[in-house]
């Protein structure tokens, strides 16, 4: 079996069968991902959000010259 970080359902439902998983681990690991994931999206907007007020005050800078 070839094993190159790509898997069908039928195999991660085998997975998930074959290996006995505690419901709070998956809860929690499922859960730190997702917390993973909005960090991330919570860095983006925010150094987004910086990059337009610094835009905006340097634009305002310059006009009042």
């Amino acid at each position: 079996m070839d094993y190159c970080g790509t898997f069908s359902l039928l195999q991660v439902v085998h997975w998930l069968h074959a290996v006995p998983v505690n419901g709070t681990v998956l809860a929690v690991t499922v859960f730190s991902q997702i917390q993973v994931v909005l960090s991330c999206i919570l860095l983006a907007a925010t150094i987004f959000w910086t990059c337009i007020k610094i835009a905006k005050a340097l634009k305002d800078f310059h006009r009042k010259d």
